[in-house]
């Protein structure tokens, strides 16, 4: 009868062991990321951590639902991204026209604004030669400062117009203009004091500096539907 005992509790003995080192089998196969992950995930550190919040903030109730996509909100702010004003571009007002920048490289030449040098006036082939024109004859008396200092245009009476004074030369017709400059002002009734350039300067020099005069006019001058006479002032 004793032996029958010792024989069951030796029996019972053995199988406790043998699921201990089952046990430890099982254990030893489990990944040892796979266990660290699970240990964090339970953790209390790790359950209030940003990943964890941000994880929990992308639920299929909110990023990808319907209600979500298909929303008034939604559709203007769609809109909203793909207009001009958006993307940075310069929508002109109602009513206003938009006038195109000049290409500074598609230009012969340049003349900056006498009233502000920080801007320039573009100037095509005949102007760029009416330019010339200007800068070698008429400076000295249609300028108050010329290459070399000083203009003449104090000493003359009366006092000529500069040469961007659009406010009295956008008055007269570009007929006229090329008779003045041709003739003198003698011949025009004008101050005697402008000589005749029709010995000195072509005709072409005339009208590429009659284009110059136009450029440079301030206000900006504005053609006529019409030409005027060439014995008149409009």
């Amino acid at each position: 009868m004793n032996l029958r005992f010792v024989a069951l509790i030796l029996i019972l003995i053995a199988g406790l062991l043998l699921e201990g080192c089952h046990e430890k089998r099982v254990s030893a196969t489990i990944d040892p990321q796979t266990a660290a992950t699970a240990e964090n995930a339970n953790s209390p550190e790790t359950a209030g951590s940003p990943e964890m919040a941000a994880s929990e903030s992308s639920t299929p109730g909110t990023a990808g639902s319907p209600e979500t996509s298909s929303s008034p909100e939604a559709s203007i702010s769609a809109e909203t991204a793909g207009s001009p004003a958006a993307a940075g571009e310069s929508t002109p007002a109602s009513g206003a026209t938009s006038k195109p920048a000049f290409d500074i490289h598609k230009c012969y030449d340049t003349e900056a604004k006498w009233s502000d040098p920080q801007q320039s006036i573009p100037l095509n082939y005949q102007q760029a030669q009416g330019k010339r024109v200007f800068y070698n004859t008429c400076v000295w008396c249609h300028a108050d400062v010329t290459p070399a200092g000083p203009s003449n245009r104090s000493n003359v009476s009366p006092m000529p117009p500069l040469i961007n004074d659009g406010a009295t030369l956008n008055q007269i017709s570009d007929e006229y203009l090329q008779n003045i400059i041709t003739l003198g002002g003698s011949a025009m009734g004008k101050s005697p004091m402008m000589p005749p350039w029709g010995q000195t300067l072509s005709q072409s020099d005339i009208q590429a500096l009659i284009a110059y005069i136009r450029a440079v006019a301030e206000p900006v001058y504005e053609a006529p539907a019409h030409p005027s006479s060439q014995y008149m002032v409009k």
